[in-house]
């Protein structure tokens, strides 16, 4: 050992057999699915414990899980809005009368404990109508299609089982990556604060 100072080393212009270049990233435009969906996906059956589920969902930091049977096939949903709608017993039909007029939803729900949740099982619950994707989908079709139905997030599946789940924070993701969006500071905001 010596102790003179040893010299950076010069910045690679060229890829070299021990570090290779990496490569760009691809565009947004050429990003499918499963390049930003999520492959650990929290699921649950029809007939687990409401109030387990509730808890879990709380635990985990999400609003759903997909609902899948014995084979693993995809059959439904719940959501915190399944679990406020039993609770309160509020009619399967609330979200058309809560609907504005520029076809968004009101936030009747915001709010609302989970915890509270009436006791029973997953099927009585659930949302069987589920949006679903393939993996292959394109992000901006993908995107079309959370704008279309509404929602925040798809479950990704093949032949009907679920392998990922993608949401809107996903989809945002390689748009900041790419500095297409996500550089430009509000007008008037200094710094983002917590009060």
């Amino acid at each position: 050992m010596t102790d003179e100072p040893t010299q950076p080393e010069p910045a690679e212009t060229s890829p070299s057999p021990e570090r290779p270049a990496r490569p760009a990233p691809r565009p947004f435009i050429q990003l499918i699915a499963r390049d930003v969906m999520h492959a650990e996906v929290f699921t649950v059956t029809p007939d687990m414990d409401n109030r387990a589920v509730a808890r879990e969902l709380v635990e985990r930091g999400i609003s759903g899980a997909p609902v899948v049977d014995a084979s693993g096939e995809l059959i439904g949903v719940i959501s915190i809005t399944d679990f406020v709608r039993a609770s309160l017993r509020v009619p399967d039909d609330v979200e058309t009368k809560a609907k504005k007029k520029d076809d968004s939803y009101s936030p009747i729900f915001r709010g609302f404990p989970v915890g509270e949740t009436e006791p029973g099982v997953v099927r009585e619950i659930m949302s069987e109508d589920v949006i679903t994707a393939p993996a292959s989908l394109p992000l901006p079709q993908l995107a079309a299609l959370m704008v279309e139905k509404h929602v925040h997030r798809v479950i990704i599946t093949s032949s009907r089982r679920v392998v990922g789940i993608a949401s809107t924070v996903d989809l945002l993701r390689p748009l900041v990556d790419r500095g297409i969006i996500g550089d430009a500071k509000p007008r008037g905001v200094d710094e983002v604060s917590d009060d």
